[in-house]
């Protein structure tokens, strides 16, 4: 199922995904059809997960909701999502962005590609928090796009991730 198809759902923004199996699963499909579609079919066959989508239906935290990296270029993303709005305190979408060094202790390597690279403890790392929203969705993808295939150096990319969250939070 592509993006489109399901932003078209009528339980879009899949909101009770907290409580709900089903829209936890639709969220689950939502994120890696925008970074699909962000990255294309050639990168997207790169991609290595580093962990599952987890629901967190007990609240602890923020639940994840894509984990990846690249090995052949070092880079990875890690998608969480902000618990839906309730109405009273946020009625806007919220996005919140870094770009950094994802440091593993020692023991902790990440998976290699297959066997074809070594285990490596370090890897750059675009971290997202966001709603499930059309354009905070553009504004991912476009995030995802450059860093992942434009090759931009990571202080070029906090700084893109520093004015995207300040354009969000003047919404």
């Amino acid at each position: 199922m592509d993006r489109s198809a399901l932003e078209a759902l009528p339980n879009f923004p899949f909101s009770r995904f907290r409580t709900s199996e089903a829209e936890f699963l639709l969220l689950e499909l939502y994120w890696p059809a925008v970074i699909r579609e962000a990255i294309g079919p050639e990168a997207g066959a790169l991609v290595v997960p580093l962990a599952e989508a987890d629901q967190d239906s007990q609240n602890f935290g923020t639940p994840v909701l894509l984990s990846f990296w690249i090995p052949r270029i070092g880079r990875g993303l890690r998608l969480l999502h902000n618990d839906p709005p309730d109405g009273e305190s946020r009625s806007e979408s919220q996005l919140f962005a870094s770009a950094a060094i994802r440091q593993q202790p020692p023991g902790w390597e990440l998976p290699a590609d297959g066997q074809s690279a070594p285990a490596v403890d370090r890897m750059e790392e675009l971290v997202v928090i966001a709603d499930t929203d059309p354009a905070v969705a553009d504004a991912v993808a476009e995030a995802a796009r450059l860093f992942l295939l434009k090759d931009i150096p990571l202080a070029d990319m906090q700084a893109y991730c520093d004015e995207l969250e300040a354009e969000w939070l003047a919404k």
